[in-house]
């Protein structure tokens, strides 16, 4: 065991290391389309309907919706969203998902460490590719890189 006698510092690093794609949210919105709105969609109406539940509401008959007004709900939702983070970390629960710090874009993949040891890695990126596809943006390994960030505090 090495000890440090003179002067230590007190800092932390982190880092974000994966194979994936960096893209603002209103990319995200707009390649995500349909499949991620629904996915979101679907998420918030649960976690209503939960807090309701806990909080000992019952819900009567004239408060069940129609599909027309789920679908005009869905549809006014669709048109506000803003995509967060928070909500990709949701509804990719395999893929990790950083927010670029002080921007608005948003890094989403995996680490090279989940890479089978018999696994290529043009299959490991569409292995990638199908996680993050889920929701609709398409992704071929072509459009995926390495991204690399380190933040210290100092």
């Amino acid at each position: 065991m090495k000890i440090k006698d003179d002067f230590v510092t007190n800092s932390s690093s982190c880092s974000f290391i994966v194979w994936g794609v960096t893209l603002d949210p209103e990319t995200i919105k707009k390649r995500g389309g349909e499949k991620l709105f629904q996915v979101l969609f679907k998420q918030q109406e649960e976690a209503k309907h939960q807090r309701a539940q806990a909080q000992g509401a019952f819900m009567s008959v004239a408060t069940v919706l129609r599909d027309d007004e789920i679908q005009s709900k869905y549809l006014e939702y669709q048109k506000n969203a803003e995509i967060t983070s928070e909500d990709l970390e949701y509804v990719l629960p395999d893929v990790a998902v950083q927010k670029v710090y002080e921007e608005e874009e948003i890094m989403i993949g995996i680490s090279p460490f989940n890479q089978k040891s018999d696994q290529t890695l043009q299959e490991f990126k569409q292995d990638i590719c199908d996680k993050i596809n889920v929701i609709g943006l398409n992704l071929n390994p072509e459009d995926l890189s390495s991204i690399q960030e380190i933040w210290e505090n100092r």
